[in-house]
């Protein structure tokens, strides 16, 4: 490959970068909202199960734990910072009680370093190479 062949590639990846971030942003946002709330369990290595209501939910209702309104579920965004960062958080008020408990609350983590995460946003950057270097 030539000297300018490369320096293409490199420009092209370049400016991939903020579609990069955007991708891997969502990804966490997502794996956050979707994965961990469907598991009721903090989704590492190893799995970090939620502890169970005290209180059954009335009238037999079955909803997932921390899922009543699906406030604190819906309440994930992601923003991408600039061109080298994005960030997801959770807006409802009492998050972070719930994410690092707290109080008389468990902490029921669904947000926070996953070496699962880690591997999918790995991917997402290794196949966004891979493209660029065809």
């Amino acid at each position: 490959m030539s000297q300018l062949g490369l320096d293409k590639q490199l420009t092209a990846f370049k400016r991939s970068k903020r579609t990069i971030i955007r991708d891997i942003t969502r990804n966490t946002k997502n794996f956050f909202q979707e994965t961990n709330f469907k598991n009721q369990a903090f989704t590492d290595t190893p799995r970090r199960k939620w502890k169970k209501l005290k209180r059954p939910r009335p009238n037999g209702t079955t909803k997932p734990i921390l899922v009543d309104t699906g406030r604190l579920k819906n309440s994930a965004k992601y923003q991408v910072i600039g061109n080298s960062r994005g960030r997801v958080r959770f807006t409802a008020p009492y998050a972070s009680f719930h994410n690092n408990g707290g109080g008389k609350l468990p902490r029921r983590q669904f947000s926070g370093e996953s070496k699962i995460l880690n591997k999918q946003n790995n991917k997402i950057l290794l196949n966004y190479t891979r493209k660029r270097l065809k």
